[in-house]
């Protein structure tokens, strides 16, 4: 029922003393420090990107470096690869005024083919059908979601 980037928000926002154990890394590396991203695949950068984007700083996440500063942050991305969520996290970004090299290179390679703000503004803050969710906790789990997507979009709101 939610996107990438939807999920990341709901669990940091509302629950930041979990959000500490989650991970979504491809693990090509092994992992950080005390880490539990190795801070180096494509996975890694994206989900970086992402709670960046959402506002939340990227140590409470559990990254111990800068990835922005990574030399080749999501390289698949900017040779093509397509990302919806990321697409979202830059234009994000871009939105709230943030001018870092990533955020220009956005604008030049990936934003002038991107559909209009208003579409990632409602695609992602919009609830979708859950038919996999369990119907004891469709109610309370769709409440739920539907507040954090309402806050969602007050965040992004320009």
């Amino acid at each position: 029922p939610l996107e990438e980037i939807s999920t990341m928000y709901l669990l940091n926002h509302r629950y930041p003393e979990y959000a500490r154990y989650y991970t979504s890394c491809f693990g090509k590396k092994p992992y950080y420090g005390s880490s539990y991203w190795c801070h180096d695949c494509y996975k890694c950068h994206k989900m970086y990107l992402l709670g960046v984007a959402c506002g939340f700083d990227p140590r409470t996440l559990g990254f111990e470096k800068d990835l922005f500063e990574a030399p080749d942050f999501l390289g698949e991305y900017f040779k093509g690869y397509k990302d919806v969520d990321s697409d979202f996290a830059f234009y994000i970004l871009y939105k709230k005024g943030l001018k870092n090299a990533l955020v220009q290179k956005f604008v030049r390679v990936k934003l002038p083919g991107l559909r209009p703000w208003s579409w990632y503004v409602s695609f992602f803050t919009n609830v979708k059908d859950g038919y996999t969710l369990p119907d004891d906790y469709k109610p309370k789990m769709y409440a739920i979601f539907r507040e954090e997507m309402r806050s969602l979009a007050a965040y992004i709101k320009i």
